[in-house]
């Protein structure tokens, strides 16, 4: 059960959350969950709470951004992340077994993965990538989803070998987890039941906040470097990040 100070706390770290990604396109779960971890919540409350979150986030922006939007494209990463979704939702299971301190190292260990990933992983836009490119994005992220909401570097990853312009590439990132999000809404309740029907309750309490956060967000857009909020965010990721670890031995 969260407790009242927890959503007085989750309602800030939504709010900034939303107000992240509608800059920059990408990163609400990658910057909500941890920080959720952090105020003492579950990893299932964390994530259903998260997964709430950016989809209130990402129906805000769809009359926005539904135009630029490649179906054909994306619809092997949907297909195979779908697919892979479960198998990530049974690994949170044994990993929501964990003290707090173990599954908070877990879960920074692979915030730094992952923001290596991005680092580290460019690769050159061109006009079209082989299919197959597409459904091991779509598999990677599949399961990052599943396990803990956090399936966004492997999609990044895979807009950023394309051509794509910035709106193209903020639709593509938002519309693939927006398909994801009903089958997360049906599996976490089955294989964690009333932990996670109670975390989608007090998230929707929320739902303000995150709309705020997001409106917030497009205003500064046009006023604020993308590129600077991005690596101000992944300073913070890693701060996060590396603090989860450190406690951990402490």
């Amino acid at each position: 059960m969260i407790e009242p100070q927890q959503m007085i706390y989750a309602g800030a770290i939504l709010f900034l959350s939303g107000l992240v990604q509608s800059i920059v396109g990408f990163g609400f779960a990658l910057l909500a969950l941890p920080s959720l971890l952090f105020i003492g919540m579950s990893l299932p409350e964390s994530v259903a709470t998260c997964l709430i979150g950016g989809m209130v986030q990402r129906l805000f922006l769809f009359p926005t951004l539904r135009g630029f939007v490649d179906w054909r494209a994306i619809r092997p990463i949907i297909l195979s992340g779908l697919a892979a979704i479960p198998f990530g939702t049974l690994v949170m299971r044994g990993v929501a077994n964990l003290p707090p301190s173990a599954v908070r190292q877990v879960i920074g260990i692979i915030i730094i993965l992952c923001l290596m990933l991005q680092w580290f992983g460019k690769v050159q836009p061109r006009e079209s990538v082989h299919k197959g490119w597409a459904y091991l994005a779509g598999i990677a992220s599949g399961l990052l989803t599943g396990f803990a909401n956090i399936g966004g570097p492997p999609i990044v990853l895979w807009i950023l070998a394309h051509r794509f312009p910035q709106e193209k590439m903020r639709a593509t990132c938002l519309f693939i987890f927006l398909a994801f999000t009903p089958f997360q809404i049906v599996i976490l309740p089955i294989v964690f039941g009333k932990e996670a029907l109670s975390a989608f309750g007090g998230a929707l309490l929320l739902v303000p906040l995150v709309l705020a956060g997001s409106w917030v967000g497009l205003r500064l857009g046009s006023r604020l470097s993308a590129s600077h909020v991005r690596w101000g965010m992944q300073a913070l990721l890693l701060i996060i990040a590396v603090t989860a670890l450190a406690k951990g031995f402490i």
